[in-house]
């Protein structure tokens, strides 16, 4: 079964939390989107791997608000204009290029850092 380990699972189950308050109305669409400028891109990359494991646990449902909040963020990126066309290979590329650095730089790397280059690596 696919293991994300612990980091991981506390990013997944924060951004699901978020996506939980938004649907809820309790968190407005401006604010998620202005706090969290990686959403779309994260749940991009992610998404095979929730996809994998929604499949391992026979749960479908898993993660559903974060993938709600995914949503939301592209509706409201095409509002203030943008086309709301998923990432390209290359943007994906930069986005984990550049936070990587700021990772390297706000944080001494770790033996999680070295899986998350793998899988990176991987999933592109």
């Amino acid at each position: 079964m696919l293991d994300f380990g612990p980091a991981t699972a506390q990013v997944f189950g924060l951004f699901d939390e978020v996506g939980y308050l938004r649907r809820a109305g309790v968190l407005p669409v401006e604010r998620v989107w202005s706090s969290y400028p990686g959403l779309t891109m994260a749940w991009v990359l992610w998404e095979p791997a929730i996809e994998k494991l929604r499949g391992e646990t026979g749960e479908p449902h898993l993660y559903e608000d974060h993938e709600h909040l995914y949503d939301q963020a592209v509706d409201y990126d095409r509002q203030r204009g943008s086309t709301g066309a998923r990432p390209t290979k290359e943007e994906l590329r930069q986005f984990v290029e550049e936070t990587l650095q700021y990772i390297a730089v706000v944080q001494k790397p770790t033996m999680g850092d070295e899986a998350l280059q793998s899988w990176v690596g991987r999933a592109g």
